[in-house]
């Protein structure tokens, strides 16, 4: 199993208000007009119950279930049968750090190490992107 590990953000709100906010799926819509410049108009969200659907000009749709939680350390997405070639998981790590966050993003797929050497730094890229992102997110709380 290959993991790529983000680096680690800082979110500026107490790790519970964030870990109730990425817990709820729902709060991932409308993240769209809120990218940064170089993926403005290339990536799109859509939540439908339990389901996230990350949709990209460049890898078309993905589609991920929330698949484990651990209050305000752990939220899991892995991704639906059929929606990836390669089937793969995201996990956010959160931690406290007084009143703010740390969170770090951890991609894990299984990958034979020819594949392994072709496609490490879009993941890589892919992982800190995630991560990114959810600095930008409007916290409620």
């Amino acid at each position: 199993m290959a993991v790529f590990k983000s680096s680690k953000n800082v979110i500026n709100h107490p790790v519970e208000v964030v870990y109730n906010h990425l817990s709820d799926l729902r709060n991932f819509e409308g993240l769209a007009g809120r990218m940064p410049e170089e993926l403005s108009g290339k990536v799109d969200f859509e939540v439908r119950d339990n389901y996230l659907t990350i949709k990209t000009q460049q890898i078309g749709d993905i589609s991920f279930i929330l698949s484990r939680k651990v209050v305000n350390q752990v939220i899991s997405l892995e991704t639906v049968s059929g929606s990836s070639p390669i089937p793969f998981s995201i996990e956010i790590l959160l931690s406290a750090d007084g009143d703010n966050t740390i969170a770090e993003v951890e991609t894990k797929i299984e990958l034979n190490p020819i594949f392994k050497a072709m496609v490490s730094k879009p993941i890589q890229d892919m992982t800190d992107k995630f991560a990114a992102l959810l600095t930008i997110i409007p916290y409620q709380g």
